[in-house]
């Protein structure tokens, strides 16, 4: 009898590692489809449109320079910011267009992709996310490829980085 335990218990302990792999793999492949995206909604975004300086659909004669100083007037008071600080703010608004992203994973991804703590810092807080959102995205990205349970898939939302609330406003947001 104390064989067929230990057996079944060895079962059950190699199944909850292959299923965390199974899962690791997901989140590895996920992420790997999102950064293709971004990269490729980058290329469209820098050659897709067509409109250059010269031709900016503006049917008045209004000088550049007039037309820069009303710009200019009609931008929040953010701080000046460096060149990375505003490409690490273009890469997490391109990541969160995409969803899914937990305030943590945003951070290890930009960090990931080289940005300094102070960029990473910069685009986290002027990225404007909706965290909530996202674990709703992230939620509903996980029940599209996989099957879980509420408890698992808030468990799964926490691990990605999302806090409590957030994890379960995910689960409710696709149904649970």
């Amino acid at each position: 009898m104390i064989k067929k335990e230990k057996i079944e218990r060895d079962v059950a302990v190699n199944t909850n590692k292959q299923t965390a792999r199974v899962k690791k793999s997901i989140r590895q492949s996920l992420k790997l489809i999102m950064i293709a995206l971004v990269i490729i909604i980058g290329i469209i975004g820098a050659y897709g449109c067509g409109v250059t300086d010269d031709d900016n659909g503006d049917s008045n004669d209004v000088p550049k320079s007039e037309q820069q100083t009303n710009e200019d007037t009609s931008k929040p008071d953010v701080p000046e910011a460096t060149v990375g600080e505003e490409n690490a703010l273009g890469s997490a608004i391109s990541y969160l267009e995409i969803g899914g992203f937990s305030k943590k994973s945003l951070r290890e991804q930009l960090d990931y992709e080289g940005y300094s703590s102070d960029e990473i810092d910069y685009a986290i807080k002027n990225c404007n996310a909706d965290w909530m959102e996202q674990a709703a995205l992230s939620a509903q990205n996980y029940i599209d490829t996989m099957n879980f349970s509420r408890s698992g898939l808030i468990e799964q939302l926490k691990f990605e980085g999302f806090t409590d609330k957030q994890a379960n406003h995910g689960a409710d947001s696709v149904g649970y």
